[in-house]
C-alpha cells in the first residue's frame, strides 16, 4: 500500500521561522497579527505596570508631584496620595486588561466579551492623555508622560485591533 505525499498543513517558514513574503509585496513580509498583539498587550502592560508603581510610590509619599497632577507641587496632598493609590490599583487593571486582549491566558478585570471595548476605551482615554500632557505647565510632566502615553496609546490600540476576538476568545 502506498501512502500519499506528505502536505505540510501549516504555511511554509524560512530559517527564522519568519512568515513566507506576502504576495504582490516583494521584500514585504506578512504580519503576524497574534504575535504583534501579544507583543503590544506585553508593551502596554509593562508600561501601566510601571504607572502603577509610579502612582504607588506618590501614594506612599515619594515628593514626585513636579511629574504628576500638573506638576504644581513635589509633594502632593492627601486628597491626591489618595488619588494616587486608586490610580495605581486601576493601573494594574489596565495592565491585566492588555495582556488579555494580547492573547495572553491571564485574569483580566472585564468579561472576554469586553476586552476588546474596553480595549479601544483605553486606547482613547491614553490618546487623551497625550495630548493632556502635552499640554501641562509641568516640563518634567511633559517630558516624561507624553512619549509613555503615546506608546501606551499605540501598543492599546493594536492590541485592540490585532488581539483576540469576543467570538474566538
Amino acid at each position: 500500500m502506498t501512502t500519499a505525499p506528505h502536505r505540510p498543513t501549516t504555511r511554509p517558514r524560512d530559517s527564522r521561522g519568519a512568515a513566507p513574503l506576502a504576495a504582490g509585496a516583494p521584500g514585504r513580509r506578512r504580519v503576524d497579527r497574534r504575535r504583534a498583539a501579544a507583543a503590544a498587550g506585553t508593551v502596554a502592560a509593562g508600561l501601566c505596570l510601571g504607572v502603577a508603581a509610579f502612582q504607588a510610590a506618590l501614594a506612599l509619599g515619594v515628593p514626585w508631584g513636579e511629574a504628576a497632577w500638573g506638576g504644581q507641587q513635589a509633594q502632593i496632598g492627601t486628597g491626591l496620595r489618595a488619588a494616587s493609590g486608586a490610580a495605581a490599583v486601576v493601573w494594574v487593571g489596565v495592565a491585566a486588561t492588555a495582556l488579555r486582549q494580547g492573547g495572553r491566558d491571564t485574569w483580566a478585570p472585564v468579561p472576554d466579551r469586553w476586552l476588546r471595548p474596553a480595549t479601544l476605551g483605553l486606547t482613547a482615554y491614553t490618546a487623551l492623555g497625550v495630548a493632556l500632557n502635552l499640554a501641562s505647565r509641568s516640563a518634567v510632566e511633559r517630558a516624561l508622560w507624553t512619549p509613555t502615553t503615546l506608546v501606551l496609546a499605540v501598543s492599546l490600540g493594536l492590541a485592540a485591533t490585532w488581539g483576540r476576538r469576543a467570538d474566538a476568545a
